[in-house]
């Protein structure tokens, strides 16, 4: 597969899903981390929205309790200039980043930095901020 510049090139809802349906999950959730997969579909909706009005186009986002990375780099394939991924758990935050790697191996995408921090203790300007958020254990 040819490299694709997603962020200029209008990347459909549908197809962002597909490319976010390959990406590694978890190998082990962590129940105390609220670890859990995110549905690309449902990843695809959400950042497609977001899209929309223009929170990501050539922009610095972070992605918070980043996890295995999937709203980060949709929001890469939409056109974010850098994504910050933060997560506590250095282990998924591997994940996350053998993610990247494999998106940007067929993808024009930007620039990412990976953070192993509690994300009550990290601080940085940003345009976007996404995030699955905790609902409690």
């Amino acid at each position: 597969m040819s490299k694709w510049n997603c962020s200029k090139n209008k990347i459909s809802k549908g197809t962002l899903a597909v490319i976010l349906s390959k990406l590694k999950q978890f190998y082990e959730s962590k129940v105390r981390y609220e670890q859990y997969s995110t549905d690309s579909e449902i990843a695809a909706e959400v950042l497609s929205q977001a899209s929309i009005f223009g929170d990501f186009a050539d922009k610095k986002v972070v992605d918070l309790g980043a996890g295995t990375g999937i709203l980060g780099i949709g929001a890469l394939l939409l056109g974010a200039r850098e994504v910050v991924f933060v997560d506590n758990d250095s282990i998924v935050l591997e994940i996350a980043k053998e993610n990247y790697e494999l998106v940007k191996n067929l993808h024009q995408i930007g620039k990412a930095e990976f953070v192993s921090k509690d994300i009550a203790e990290f601080c940085y300007n940003a345009d976007t901020v996404v995030m699955n958020p905790p609902f409690g254990t």
